[in-house]
């Protein structure tokens, strides 16, 4: 091992002293200096634009008189916008968005998804359980072609605090389809209930979930003031109103009549 160590050694030497090695002359222009600022605008970025959460919808047809069509699959659509605030009654609002994109559609495969959600108080401790009624939760579905509203009868959602101000949340909710008329109409204008679930991850901003929550409600879908009488009490509250704080396993969200099946 030594021999062939300085053989190598020995042939280097001799080509360096024939010039057929030659050192790396130094440079002659300015040295490039760290720039400090470079890494201060990598880590400044994020911060710079601000997180704006995140959340997963799914949509489940209860159809059940016909199937394929509606498919026997779950229509998905990941959020890029979450966003939670207290409005001027103390209630919890959470609103998100998302946008899909068929890029051989163009313009026609574009769906923009609202969805939003007033519910109680916000949780006391850790977190909190409110059922889904009529008023709590709206959504819109935006395409080039038809829109689609849909409004909710039953269901749960559940909010666990997290640091930096941010809202962890799941929700299981029934829902009502409603078609705004079109000339391009796909789909039925009495389309069957819908099963709408998911999670989310809500930061604080009260400007872009009102502007959120806002085309959710637009075209006539505004959500019922709630009757207080003098004094600030609620007369006739809601059932998130009257929800506590601590996790119910007792209360059943199932409505009375499953959904696709007529009332007695």
């Amino acid at each position: 091992m030594r021999s062939v160590l300085f053989s190598h050694v020995y042939m280097l030497n001799s080509w360096f002293r024939r010039g057929l090695i030659r050192p790396r002359p130094a440079p002659t222009g300015p040295i490039a200096r760290p720039r400090p600022w470079a890494s201060a605008l990598a880590l400044g970025i994020p911060f710079l634009f601000g997180c704006t959460g995140s959340g997963r919808v799914n949509f489940v047809s209860l159809n059940m008189t016909e199937i394929d069509p509606p498919p026997a699959k779950a229509w998905q659509f990941d959020a890029t916008e979450c966003y939670w605030w207290l409005d001027d009654q103390g209630d919890l609002n959470v609103a998100l968005r998302s946008v899909r994109d068929a890029a051989l559609l163009g313009k026609l495969g574009r769906v923009e998804l609202c969805l939003s959600f007033v519910l109680d108080a916000p949780p006391a401790g850790s977190g909190r359980n409110y059922p889904i009624r009529q008023r709590e939760v709206r959504a819109v579905a935006l395409n080039a072609m038809q829109t689609h509203r849909f409004t909710s009868f039953a269901g749960i959602a559940g909010v666990t605090t997290q640091p930096n101000k941010g809202l962890h949340g799941s929700f299981r909710v029934w829902m009502h389809a409603h078609s705004e008329l079109s000339m391009f109409n796909v789909m039925p204008n009495r389309p069957s209930p819908l099963l709408c679930f998911g999670t989310f991850e809500a930061v604080h901003d009260p400007v872009r979930g009102r502007a959120l929550r806002e085309r959710t409600e637009s075209s006539g879908f505004a959500r019922p003031a709630r009757p207080r009488t003098f004094g600030g009490a609620t007369s006739n509250p809601s059932p998130a109103a009257t929800f506590p704080a601590t996790s119910q396993s007792s209360v059943s969200d199932t409505p009375k009549n499953p959904p696709g099946t007529p009332s007695p």
